[in-house]
């Protein structure tokens, strides 16, 4: 039998869309599973700006990382607070 240890939620709140992004091991990961190129995740980082289309699939990639805090709310909240 095999001990499975769960892993920990995060509950980091990130501030920024740049903060969101830098909570994935490496860009390339999230690239990947955002079927992207790396060198757009690393622009959007750059900008700190995350385009809306990608929002849905980003949350469904933080749901399978245990990333609670990574909503659309969230990310609205973020790109709100960024053009005032």
């Amino acid at each position: 039998m095999t001990n499975r240890t769960k892993r920990p939620i995060l509950s980091f709140m990130a501030r920024s869309h740049g903060e969101i992004i830098a909570l994935w091991p490496k860009m390339s990961i999230l690239a990947r599973e955002l079927g992207e190129k790396t060198e757009t995740v690393r622009k959007w980082k750059q900008r700190d700006r995350i385009p809306s289309e990608y929002w849905q699939r980003l949350v469904a990639a933080a749901e399978v990382r245990d990333l609670e805090t990574v909503t659309l709310e969230k990310l609205a909240e973020i790109s709100a607070e960024n053009h005032n």
